[in-house]
């Protein structure tokens, strides 16, 4: 080597050793020596093949001499990581040994080996894995320590609500009565507080995980609409949604986690929100649009990394008229525990964790997608809007053409319709409508008229205009309703209105609502999809009559196991109010085993978190009980838990309870557990 190849060997923090073919060492820098804690100017005559073979820990001495062997058979570079005694520091040290092979150089092979202390990067990555695995037991712990805290905040709100809703039938004044509904209001209030911090907790210990299955995206918004319209109508603002042609039937995402982003934005939008409108429009967009809104919005995190075949991008426009944003407060929208700076705004107060907004982000973070404000003006209102890329194995691509083969209009054939219009033409045209379907129209041009016939002949359908003079559609309904031994008192009703203004006021009366001008597609399906349902329900009534009398309520037998004497009494007392009187209560999963070994029960109540037994060790035992002993009554088993998301009712449903019922109970869920109940025992 020639001098200044040599100086810079020589000063570089890297030990360099050449080895020709037989193993003997012709060249060491100088920070070779440092390497194994030697003295450049008394060591150097050391053999270095030798220092190295008696310097490597003895844990990784044999797997340094297989590297060895097979570098210098294959002439691959290869490279490793050893522990090599440092004699000066009188300790071993991680080291990182780089093997490369160099052609034919002056008539000879050149092994060069490149050593390279890291031990103090080996114990600071070290110091790092500890402090995370502490951090991470700690998280669990936070975590387990949450969970528990809201199991135990829950049980007393519950027993609340549940109190509350029995008062609620008591003989109370109109102010008791308000004054009811304020506390549970309140309290439920507090479990949405508590959701939301368990699900943010979740999603900073990487505890939730998606549930993906087909999901109709219209129905989807109307669950959603069934609980935000009350507080909507509530507070005198108009609504409405609009679902572009373009999306798919269905597609597949998390259906929950889809509607608690929706609702969550919603709300958002109710509360800050007194007057005008509040929208919802879903749309697809281009992948150019995507990658634009991406880019400009999407700058802290990355998303769809890994995801091949991307079909569709939907986006979602939740609009409102509300008090809007200040311009201070875009930098911390989405961040955790934040709240706007209303104060120069309004002089309402808005009470919320600050967790809405970040929660909607995270929870699309892990469905790829991405949100942002996409406008938003002082005492006008704003537009929050998001995008979730669906891949192509997910879009139920043929589901349009499968529709369209499996509408059956024969289900209108020979229904009788009663239509109320009046204005001629529109009778005239729905006349030609319904009557092509095979349906028989009986047409009015005003109120009175269509109900003296009412007395008279039995109606299926009624496709009623809102607004008539003398008369409007809401009144008709109301009317129709008052009608003494009538065969047309609960006949669905379809409301058809040139605006969407008064559909407050017509929820109660109308199971749909069609804007003029009526599309004789939409028409069709709207009555074909009230009758179906209309049918669905009087099957679903008819099967339970039909078993009720076969099982008289006084003779099913029920027990029911909640450690809480509240939350016991409660239930009791919901299922008592259904007609069923024969109930045996329990307070934990072992007076409930006892229990049902020396009784025969056909449905239990178990709670999950019970002293001394658990629910689910007691349901173990049970359905062990039942294997070994055939000739043992089997019980329908139902869950009674706090947690109400998807992946807590599936897993309940796997290890072998029947049915699942979340707290607070409600008399309506409650009365679809006793109806799974029969259908189950038919089968």
């Amino acid at each position: 080597m020639t001098d200044i190849t040599n100086l810079i060997f020589d000063n570089i923090p890297l030990g360099i050793l050449n080895f020709n073919s037989k193993g003997k060492c012709f060249y060491a820098n100088k920070f070779m020596y440092n390497i194994f804690g030697l003295n450049f100017l008394k060591d150097i005559n050391i053999n270095f093949c030798k220092l190295f073979k008696e310097s490597i820990h003895k844990d990784d001495i044999q797997k340094e001499l297989n590297i060895c062997d097979n570098f210098l058979f294959s002439l691959q570079n290869t490279e490793s990581i050893s522990r090599i005694y440092n004699k000066q520091k009188s300790e071993y040290r991680y080291t990182l040994i780089k093997r490369v092979f160099l052609k034919q150089i002056e008539e000879k092979l050149h092994y060069i080996y490149v050593f390279q202390d890291i031990h103090e990067k080996k114990q600071l990555e070290s110091q790092l894995k500890t402090q995370n695995l502490k951090n991470t037991t700690l998280h669990k712990d936070d975590l387990s320590l949450l969970l528990n805290m809201s199991h135990q905040i829950r049980t007393p709100l519950n027993g609340i609500i549940g109190m509350l809703t029995l008062l609620e039938d008591t003989n109370l004044s109109t102010n008791q009565l308000d004054y009811i509904s304020m506390v549970k209001e309140c309290s439920f209030n507090l479990i949405t507080i508590i959701n939301d911090i368990l699900d943010f907790s979740k999603l900073q210990n990487n505890k939730i995980t998606l549930n993906i299955d087909q999901v109709n995206i219209k129905e989807c918004i109307s669950i959603v609409n069934n609980i935000v319209l009350p507080k909507i109508y509530e507070k005198g603002l108009k609504y409405n949604f609009k679902i572009d042609s373009s999306i798919p039937h269905y597609i597949n995402v998390d259906q929950i986690r889809l509607e608690q982003i929706i609702l969550n934005l919603l709300t958002n939008a109710i509360k800050f929100t007194n007057t005008g409108n509040i929208s919802i429009n879903i749309y697809t967009i281009s992948l150019d649009k995507y990658t634009f809104l991406k880019d400009k919005y999407c700058l802290d995190y990355n998303t769809i990394d890994g995801i091949q075949n991307i079909k569709l991008y939907i986006r979602f426009d939740i609009n409102d008229t509300g008090c809007g944003i200040d311009s201070s407060d875009y930098n911390k929208l989405f961040k955790s525990f934040n709240q706007f700076n209303l104060n120069n705004i309004s002089s309402q107060i808005y009470d919320s964790t600050g967790l809405g907004l970040t929660l909607c982000k995270e929870l699309l973070k892990l469905m790829n997608g991405f949100i942002w404000l996409d406008n938003s003006s002082l005492n006008k209102g704003s537009t929050f809007s998001f995008v979730i890329p669906i891949e192509h194995k997910y879009i139920n691509e043929s589901i349009n053409e499968q529709i369209n083969e499996s509408i059956d209009d024969s289900i209108l054939k020979d229904l009788c319709v009663l239509i109320i219009d009046d204005n001629l033409h529109n009778r005239i045209s729905l006349t030609g409508m319904v009557t092509k379907w095979g349906m028989k129209a009986y047409a009015f041009g005003n109120c009175e008229e269509a109900l003296c016939y009412t007395q008279l002949y039995k109606f299926d359908i009624g496709l009623i205009d809102s607004y008539m003079p003398e008369m409007n559609g809401i009144n008709f309904a109301i009317k129709l309703r008052e009608q003494k031994e009538s065969f047309n008192n609960n006949i669905p009703l379809i409301s058809l209105s040139s605006s969407d203004d008064n559909i407050t006021n017509s929820l109660n009366y109308f199971k749909a609502f069609l804007l003029k001008p009526i599309k004789e597609s939409e028409l069709k399906n709207k009555c074909m999809s009230v009758i179906n349902s209309l049918h669905q329900h009087t099957q679903s009534q008819h099967k339970q009559d039909n078993n009720i009398e076969e099982y008289y309520k006084d003779q099913i037998k029920i027990l029911v196991v909640e450690d809480n004497l509240v939350n016991s009494r409660i239930l009791v007392k919901f299922i008592e109010k259904l007609g069923y009187n024969n109930i045996t209560t329990a307070r934990n999963g072992q007076q409930c085993l006892d229990l049902f070994l020396t009784n025969d029960y056909d449905i239990i109540f178990m709670d999950i978190k019970m002293p001394i037994m658990d629910g689910d060790v007691a349901l173990q035992k049970i359905l062990q009980y039942e294997k070994d002993n055939t000739n043992k009554k089997n019980p329908f088993i139902v869950s009674i838990s706090a947690y109400s998301n998807k992946e807590d009712k599936d897993k309940y449903l796997q290890i072998g309870f029947n049915d699942y019922i979340i707290k607070p109970i409600n008399m309506s869920n409650l009365e679809s557990i006793f109806t799974n109940y029969f259908n189950n025992s038919l089968l």
